[in-house]
């Protein structure tokens, strides 16, 4: 496979290499001046337009599946109703997974070709855009729940323990997004340095990854909940299996397939656009398997429909990568036809931008799309007619307030956005 082109840098001198009697008379030279290369080079790499249209329709999905599921548990279990919501949870979730493939590919295209990772820059950079959001959410989300929570006791220590829990398991709403990333920041560097290491094996990297990222989804859908239930076991394991959704172990084979993808990115981009025939049946076939395993497992094995509509299960490792591979196609096929599409590209990019905004914003949308669901409930299946309003209604709302917020200088930072 073809690597990214090498781009043209501007080499900016580091003040460590001027001398390097000052690095061997600290003996810390190689490890300094790699920690140290904080702007070494000034790159330009076009901007990948097919990207805002992932995070378009990833973002779409990611309402789609928190509304689907509030709907649900209006439908009697196993009723047509249920069971066709069921079925769209269970092909609608693929959002983590394209989310975290994104993650990586983007930080790999950005970062791969350069002569040494700028850690303490990019640490720098990248905390600064993910730390703040992760703690002003934290602390929104504790003092919106504040509001509508009985008997919500408003004394500072208990504000705090609430804010602290959250910021340390990431389990308020769903910003566990923010702290797999974070996580993923600080390791960034040494799957740079993997990668560069192992070039001529990256391909043998995904394979085993993915290899491994079954395991690992194995045992969560099998093993963990028995582990989780033995009051045998140390405190400590039940402390660490509580972290399952929120540990960047248990998504290390999206951030090393987007990593690969970006570094071989122009073979991958040619691949795409000459087997969309390809892309659009695997993108069938998936859908179709991931039904059949629901009905085998829901009627064959007589396993609950809890247990189904999880994530963190083994069908979903190839369904999430192939519905990753046909949003991809779809955007580099737009890409190429953007200028032909003004409108459709003014509003792909403007929820692409917003998309980040919109993770962070939307929990609250839903809560009051919600609280009018059970003020103005109709029976089944009438009710479902609900819901594409609700979603265009979160999605549409959160959208502009993201957007709006973003322009706010200091205040943008809540939502990704330089201040």
């Amino acid at each position: 496979m073809s690597r990214i082109k090498p781009r043209v840098r501007d080499k900016v001198k580091s003040p460590f290499r001027a001398s390097s009697r000052f690095g061997l008379l600290f003996g810390v030279h190689p490890v300094f001046t790699w920690l140290t290369t904080m702007g070494v080079t000034k790159l330009g790499r076009p901007h990948l337009y097919e990207i805002d249209l992932m995070r378009s329709c990833v973002i779409l999905g990611v309402v789609c599946v928190h509304l689907t599921s509030y709907f649900s548990q209006f439908a009697q279990p196993l009723s047509g109703s249920r069971t066709a919501l069921d079925m769209s949870l269970v092909v609608l979730h693929y959002t983590r997974e394209v989310f975290m493939f994104i993650t990586g590919l983007v930080l790999f295209y950005t970062y791969y070709d350069r002569p040494h990772p700028p850690v303490l820059s990019f640490w720098q950079k990248r905390f600064k855009l993910i730390v703040i959001p992760y703690l002003a959410w934290n602390l929104i989300y504790v003092l919106f729940e504040g509001t509508y929570i009985r008997h919500f006791t408003w004394s500072a220590a208990d504000v705090w323990t609430m804010f602290w829990m959250g910021v340390v398991k990431g389990n308020l709403f769903f910003l566990y997004y923010l702290l797999v990333t974070m996580q993923f920041y600080v390791v960034f560097p040494l799957l740079w340095k993997l990668l560069k290491r192992f070039e001529q094996q990256q391909v043998a990297i995904v394979v085993a990854s993915f290899v491994l990222q079954l395991v690992l989804m194995a045992t969560e859908e099998y093993l963990v909940p028995r582990w989780q239930s033995n009051p045998t076991l140390p405190t400590w394991v039940h402390v660490f299996l509580g972290y399952e959704d929120s540990f960047v172990l248990s998504y290390q084979f999206w951030f090393i397939a987007g990593a690969v993808a970006a570094v071989h990115y122009t073979a991958v981009q040619t691949w795409l656009r000459t087997h969309t025939r390809a892309v659009r049946w695997g993108l069938v076939c998936a859908i179709l398997g991931a039904w059949t395993w629901f009905v085998i497992a829901r009627w064959g094995l007589h396993q609950s429909e809890a247990d189904l509509i999880t994530v963190l299960q083994p069908v979903m490792v190839p369904y999430s990568l192939i519905v990753g591979g046909a949003f991809l196609t779809l955007g580099v096929a737009w890409s190429k036809r953007r200028t032909e599409l003004p409108r459709w590209t003014k509003l792909i990019q403007f929820f692409g931008g917003a998309s980040f905004g919109i993770f962070l914003i939307h929990p609250l949308a839903l809560h009051f799309v919600e609280q009018l669901g059970y003020r103005w409930y109709f029976p089944m299946p009438l009710h479902l007619f609900e819901l594409p309003l609700s979603i265009a209604a979160v999605y549409v709302s959160s959208g502009i307030v993201a957007h709006w917020v973003g322009k706010v200088p200091v205040l943008s930072y809540i939502v990704g956005k330089k201040g």
